[in-house]
């Protein structure tokens, strides 16, 4: 069976070391082999059940529809070598936070020295 490590080149948020992006635009950089022939072919999913039509295995991954709305998305990919054997899923995930950040700032005037000026 193939073997498979996933990386997404991404930003980094250091707190509880979970992957943030604001896009949906993300490239998915791919690292495959197999013991006894080349990988041919990968597909993707959303959910790990339906599945892309199988393309052929490319070290890049740059034009996968990321399921709409905020939140918790995980990506999963299966390979296939020349023998037809395809791989169990791998997987990555991440957190869509399209969304920027709202608040409020409140002030106070203060006046000193203010006194009636009269002719």
């Amino acid at each position: 069976m193939p073997k498979m490590f996933l990386v997404l080149f991404l930003l980094v948020s250091p707190v509880n070391a979970q992957i943030y992006l604001r896009t949906v635009d993300v490239v998915f950089k791919l690292t495959a082999e197999d013991n006894l022939s080349d990988v041919r072919l990968m597909k993707f999913s959303n959910d790990d059940i339906n599945w892309s039509v199988p393309e052929d295995f490319k070290t890049e991954k740059t034009n996968w529809n990321i399921l709409p709305g905020n939140g918790q998305k995980t990506i999963y990919v299966k390979f296939m070598d020349f023998a037809g054997n395809w791989s169990e899923s791998f997987s990555t995930s991440f957190i869509l936070d399209t969304i920027a950040p709202n608040g409020t700032i409140d002030f106070e005037i203060r006046l000193s020295g203010v006194g009636i000026i009269t002719k």
